[in-house]
């Protein structure tokens, strides 16, 4: 076993989701009804947010409906926020003073993203039941395939 399982299998075993929670949903009302299934795009973005006080990480995510034809026109969203406790906190993420910041493991980011986005997959299921967006099902993503972005103050 590689060095990189051997750490997440480590990290794996000392958290936890303390909850999911939705932070908002929109449904637009389209002009013209006749979407086609395949013509669904998907904005992702996610967040991550640090709370020492609880040893907990949140990871809100924010996925935005288009129609592939025009990505300027937001058909649906849906944003939660998904709350991690790590139990080895100060094992897991570490705390530079001098930046102010926090690193997590790329691997264990991989983890707790793939399990936000999955899990507003399902509250999107959800909320666009029986709706236009009905069949517009997030497809399954690979969290490597985000990139952390830049903040400018």
């Amino acid at each position: 076993m590689t060095q990189d399982r051997e750490k997440i299998k480590k990290e794996l075993i000392n958290f936890q989701i303390r909850s999911v929670d939705l932070l908002g949903s929109y449904l637009s009302t389209p002009k013209d009804l006749e979407i086609n299934v395949q013509e669904f795009s998907f904005d992702i973005n996610l967040e991550q947010k640090v709370d020492h006080n609880l040893k907990s990480l949140v990871v809100i995510t924010n996925i935005d409906v288009t129609s592939i034809n025009d990505t300027s026109k937001k058909l649906g969203s849906v944003s939660t926020a998904c709350v991690f406790t790590i139990e080895n906190f100060n094992d897991v993420i570490k705390m530079d003073d001098k930046k102010l910041s926090h690193t997590i493991s790329d691997a264990m980011m991989e983890i707790l993203n793939s399990i936000s986005i999955s899990s507003t997959r399902g509250a999107m299921s959800q909320l666009f039941r029986g709706t236009y967006l009905h069949h517009a099902i997030l497809p399954i993503v690979d969290p490597k395939s985000f990139t952390k972005a830049s903040k400018t103050k």
